[in-house]
């Protein structure tokens, strides 16, 4: 039992950096298209989407663990939704502040990007918190109590 958990958690590691490499290295290939297109409009976006996208896997990646074990238990699935109106939508907004910024209003591009020039990176941190968020509302009911409590 106690060799089978180191093994897990190892995959579990080496997965985990294999889509952190992965991410950067893209990251790092998409930056350099955007910087040669001078940094045409469709390219900001797709390097912006896929870096959503790579952040919102590694949260998803990072509450496996949970859902895996829902899965092994007996009952119906069912949705946790405080946690996705009171955590996940306001990580969903605040990760998609650059794709926000985009739109063309003045008001929306002042107050949004004021936070992205202050040094800190929040968005990547709300990307991650919003694929965790994904992963671990979904559970499995077993018709015990109503009043069961989710994490």
């Amino acid at each position: 039992m106690r060799k089978n958990l180191w093994l897990k958690y190892c995959l579990y590691i080496l997965a985990l950096n294999i889509v952190v490499f992965s991410k950067e290295y893209v990251t790092g290939k998409l930056e350099f298209y955007y910087k040669s297109t001078w940094g045409a409009d469709g390219s900001y976006l797709l390097l912006t989407t896929v870096l959503f996208a790579f952040n919102l896997v590694i949260g998803i990646f990072l509450g496996l663990g949970h859902f895996i074990g829902e899965i092994k238990k007996n009952g119906k699935w069912k949705i946790n939704f405080p946690k996705i109106v009171l955590v996940g939508l306001p990580s969903l907004f605040f990760s998609l502040t650059y794709h926000i910024a985009c739109i063309n209003i003045p008001y929306v591009q002042s107050i949004l990007l004021r936070y992205t020039k202050l040094g800190m990176n929040f968005v990547p941190v709300f990307q991650i918190i919003a694929g965790y968020v994904v992963i671990t509302c979904l559970y499995k009911y077993c018709g015990i109590s109503e009043d069961v409590e989710q994490d």
